[in-house]
């Protein structure tokens, strides 16, 4: 008697634990992990403003370190230039970067006048261009509701037009 107790305790073991391993095997896409996307600044291009407000153009390159597509429908950033807050943004831009893949963002932002001037002049010291971008998207279609984005780079000296090259 002791036996089949103790074949059918195996069995129920191996069972349940049969059970638990499909289940984890056949996990929904909804409930994946979803790691952050690199975001890189490549371009900020001024649009003009008026005399206390200045607003710029920003295009970022997304990058989906997922393997499945990333649903991106809107997000927001704050740009730091040189140590100084520079920018701030809002998208309700809707794009989906591919699986593996990259795509470009590009969005609006407001800076002050002030502080367009102040950047200016320290990229004419030649003391180099450091800059900071923390955001958020905000996701559609997954168990994930947002995600939070963080990118840091030191550029180095800017030459300026008409600069002449050392010689």
């Amino acid at each position: 008697m002791q036996d089949v107790r103790s074949h059918c305790g195996w069995t129920v073991s191996a069972l349940v634990l049969g059970v638990l391993a499909l289940g984890c095997a056949s996990t929904p896409f909804s409930a994946r992990e979803v790691l952050a996307p690199d975001v890189f600044l490549i371009d900020l291009v001024p649009l003009g403003g008026g005399m206390f407000e200045q607003r710029i153009q920003l295009t970022f390159r997304v990058t989906n370190l997922n393997d499945f597509e990333l649903p991106i429908k809107g997000g927001s950033f704050d740009l730091t230039i040189n140590d100084a807050p520079f920018a701030r943004g809002v998208s309700n831009e809707r794009v989906v970067v591919p699986a593996l893949g990259e795509t470009l963002v590009k969005t609006e932002a407001s800076t002050t006048t002030l502080g367009l001037l102040n950047q200016l002049r320290e990229l004419s010291n030649k003391r180099g261009l450091r800059y900071a971008l923390s955001g958020r998207f905000s996701l559609d279609g997954l168990h994930v509701k947002s995600v939070d984005f963080e990118r840091a780079a030191d550029l180095g000296p800017v030459p300026f037009l008409g600069d002449r090259p050392a010689e």
